[in-house]
């Protein structure tokens, strides 16, 4: 038996062979140190990074990297010392997408950062300090060249961002804003014209900030369009902003849930915005050295167009604007101005200038104004409506129709003992409608029709001869009267109006301190009109017209001319009295002529003309049953000793047999005169109107009569040597 052995075929691997083991096993090692080593890298990267701008004590708890799927996580970073300089965030993670870098491209598909604290600090000379990361104002560097730009491109897939706080402290603001989420959805350059999606939720204070909508940054004309919902926003952090402007404790709160679409244009278009929506400021207060706000509620609802091209802003609006709640303090006046609302509807436009356009209607409810220092009330309005403004720059300004109602002006210190009404206001009104206003280059003024109902006016003379109207005005001393000063000579201001109407059972009242016993007169009703008034014609001849009722069966009514606009005053007007109770004229008797009018009535018909400022008056009256009573024996009172005999004498001498007397008085001489006193001429014609009354009565011879049967009075008669013209019988005050 044979046996036989087999060859061994078994050969050595080749060196070639074993180098490339080696060379898979080098880069695996290599591979696998780097994956191990990286996130140590990239920890020790950032550390440094942020200790080289400031962070000294900058640390990174973990960082994990995964190259595959391009995920690098960074957990619990710190940077900063104290709280005002902290940098800190609990994790931190973004994606990137290696495929794009092939095109120059780079993509991060996602970003997310959450539960972080940031330190904003703007330093005076423009430098922002992040945490203790300080980047100096960087000087304006050169538009990148059109390679550079195409160079490469920049896109984020998701950013997510939740419980961010931003402590911000620059231009004198100190506030913390919490990102409580934020999220931006695909933003890459190169696809411009792609909108972007954005959520964004703010929290500042107790207020609450989202915005939504969409965004394309890189298109050539960037535009963002969404929706801003604003919830209670406090505005006490503006404070600082506005102590430039001498505003101090400014605050209030913010709401609106408005539309905004935004576009920047390349080229002179410039930047426009629209806004759709209502925005409402609640409890406005502040303070400046002029005036003190101490509430205001304001709610604007609809449209607002601003447009910012090279050759100026632009601003349209239209909707609505509404004030409430107004408590307003003009402490350099020392007036107390309150308004429960006002109320604004129709379209504005404004070019930057001064070219500013109104259009709409306006309404306001419950406004007064108070003096503090009177502790009175100046005026009291309880509605105004304004139909149809329109303003087209300060020079043309026009309204279809202006409405006051229920209005008082100037309330009294001491009310008046009035038997008919007992007014808390001087002035005061039910209803005051002005039609078709225009004001034309600030110097012209037009109104077809000015109508007062219901005029409620008591004027009060005080015991020292004073209107109480003249209290509310200003008191001027010497010391406040300065030099005049050269001043450029400007257009005079003119007015028009076609119609000026009292009516509607208007009253005017009177009543004089100043006299014992107090003398009250009231006209109710009362009619005035006046039409055609025109200051550029002050020689025109302006119609008007009077009728009232000092009594229930008394009445006065004048017609005539006037000429407001004269240099010096005149008119022209015929007025009859009728049936009017003299006994309250005793509070002027008693001091004019010494005696008490106990009954009697006055009818006169007075032809009132004052020409240039020259008063002459020719007046016919005739008094009924007039009863006079002396305040002391007849012989020694002044007024018998200017007539001659007792003046109830005289008064019987021209009693007819309806016990009238008829008299004729005519007064001459200068109202501006200031040495005219009323009360001596007074004195002086109606003594010389009763002589006259007698020689005219009886006649030359029967005045001889007359007074020889008067010898065996305590007075005799005497007339003193008056000059009569031919044939006449009518003398003047001059006599």
């Amino acid at each position: 038996m044979s046996s036989t052995t087999e060859p061994n075929t078994h050969t050595p691997p080749a060196p070639k062979n074993r180098w490339w083991l080696w060379s898979l096993a080098t880069i695996g090692v290599f591979f696998l140190l780097t994956i191990v080593l990286t996130p140590f890298g990239i920890r020790w990267g950032i550390e440094n990074w942020l200790r080289n701008h400031g962070a000294t004590n900058a640390e990174v708890k973990d960082v994990d990297f995964n190259p595959f799927t391009g995920r690098l996580t960074v957990k619990t970073l710190e940077a900063g010392g104290s709280e005002s300089e902290k940098l800190a965030s609990r994790e931190a993670s973004l994606v990137i997408d290696w495929f794009p870098f092939w095109k120059k491209r780079i993509l991060l598909p996602d970003v997310k950062l959450n539960n972080a604290v940031v330190n904003i600090h703007r330093l005076k000379d423009g430098t922002w300090i992040v945490g203790r990361l300080k980047f100096p104002p960087s000087s304006k560097a050169p538009p990148p060249t059109e390679n550079e730009a195409q160079a490469w491109g920049f896109g984020l897939g998701n950013i997510d961002l939740k419980n961010v706080a931003l402590d911000i402290n620059g231009f004198g603001v100190k506030k913390r804003v919490t990102v409580v989420s934020a999220r931006i959805e695909a933003l890459e350059s190169w696809r411009p014209n792609q909108p972007s999606r954005f959520d964004l939720r703010l929290a500042i204070d107790e207020g609450t900030v989202h915005l939504n909508g969409e965004m394309t940054p890189f298109a050539e004309s960037p535009s963002v369009q969404g929706e801003v919902a604003i919830q209670r926003l406090p505005l006490a952090w503006l404070g600082p902003l506005l102590q430039e402007q001498k505003v101090e404790e400014f605050a209030g709160n913010l709401e609106t849930k408005t539309q905004i679409e935004a576009t920047l244009a390349p080229g002179e278009e410039g930047l426009s915005l629209n806004l759709t929506g209502p925005i409402t400021l609640l409890g406005l207060r502040g303070n400046s050295p002029d005036l003190k706000l101490r509430q205001l509620d304001l709610a604007w609802e609809g449209k607002t167009e601003v447009a910012m091209p090279t050759t100026g802003p632009q601003v349209k609006t239209e909707g609505s604007l509404s004030l409430k709640n107004l408590d307003l303090l003009l402490t350099s006046q020392g007036i107390q101005v309150k308004k429960k609302k006002f109320s604004w509807q129709g379209t504005t436009a404004w070019n930057g200038k001064t070219n500013l356009r109104l259009k709409g209607e306006s309404s306001l409810t419950g406004l007064t104004l108070d003096d503090i220092q009177k502790k009175r009330q100046m005026l009291h309005l309880k509605g105004m409506q304004i139909t149809d403004l329109q303003i087209d720059g300060l020079d043309n300004v026009s309204l279809a129709k202006l409405n006051l109602a229920q209005t008082s002006i100037f309330e009294r210190q001491v009310k008046t003992k009035n038997a008919k009404s007992d007014p808390s206001s001087i002035i005061q009104w039910d209803n005051l409608k002005i039609e078709k206003i225009a004001i034309r280059k600030r110097t012209e003024a037009s109104m077809e029709k000015v109508l007062l109902n219901q005029l409620q006016a008591d004027l009060v003379r005080d015991p020292k001869g004073e209107l109480e109207l003249l209290s509310w005005l200003p008191a001027t001393t010497e010391s406040e009267i300065k030099p005049a000063v050269k001043r450029e000579i400007s257009p005079p201001f003119t007015i028009r109006v076609g119609q000026v109407k009292i009516g509607d059972d208007s009253r005017l009242a009177f009543t004089d301190q100043s006299v014992n016993p107090h003398f009250q007169l009231a006209l109710q009703p009362l009619t005035v009109e006046v039409r055609d008034l025109d200051s550029l014609k002050p020689e025109k001849k302006i119609p008007f017209k009077l009728a009232a009722k000092p009594g229930k069966y008394s009445s006065i009514n004048a017609e005539g001319t006037i000429q407001p606009f004269a240099k010096r005053p005149t008119l022209d007007l015929q007025v009859q009295i009728e049936k009017f109770r003299m006994p309250p004229l005793s509070s002027y008797t008693n001091r004019l002529l010494g005696y008490q009018i106990k009954s009697g009535q006055y009818n006169s018909d007075l032809d009132l003309k004052i020409t240039q400022g020259n008063l002459q008056t020719s007046n016919k009256l005739v008094l009924n049953k007039l009863k006079m009573e002396p305040l002391k024996p007849e012989e020694d009172d002044e007024f018998t000793k200017k007539l001659g005999l007792p003046l109830n004498t005289a008064l019987s001498l021209l009693r007819d047999k309806n016990d009238d007397i008829h008299l004729t008085l005519g007064f001459t001489g200068d109202v501006r005169d200031p040495k005219f006193d009323f009360s001596d001429a007074y004195v002086t014609v109606v003594s010389k109107a009763i002589t006259t009354g007698i020689l005219a009565y009886f006649g030359p011879l029967g005045a001889l009569s007359a007074a020889n049967k008067l010898v065996n009075l305590a007075t005799a008669l005497r007339f003193d040597s008056v000059m009569f013209p031919a044939g006449g019988t009518d003398i003047d005050a001059g006599g």
